[in-house]
């Protein structure tokens, strides 16, 4: 298992991922960390917690829509697969947020 750096709001988290997954984690954890950043500029400095649970709302509403534009059978599979490794991504960012929070 593999271990990466990333940085979302000025905050580096180390996440775990399978081998061979660390560039891809790489380039979701700065689509991410745009949005938050998107989020900061419009809202302001709200906790990291809330500003990572509203990135990854916008980023299931994002998935949802491309799910309903395009809803042949590989498509909604892939969308799912996205979805899924998206929560999973999401859990362990939040989980390491609620740690530094304490």
């Amino acid at each position: 298992m593999a271990i990466v750096d990333i940085d979302i709001n000025g905050r580096s988290y180390q996440i775990a991922c399978d081998d061979g997954q660390e560039d891809h984690l790489t380039e979701l954890s700065v689509k991410v960390n745009q949005i938050v950043k998107n989020l900061v500029a419009s809202m302001g400095q709200v906790g990291d917690a809330r500003l990572i649970l509203m990135a990854s709302l916008l980023l299931a509403d994002e998935l949802n829509d491309i799910k309903e534009s395009n809803s042949s059978p590989v498509a909604s599979k892939l969308s799912f697969e996205a979805t899924q490794s998206l929560n999973i991504a999401t859990k362990r960012i939040l989980d390491v947020a609620a740690k530094l929070n304490k």
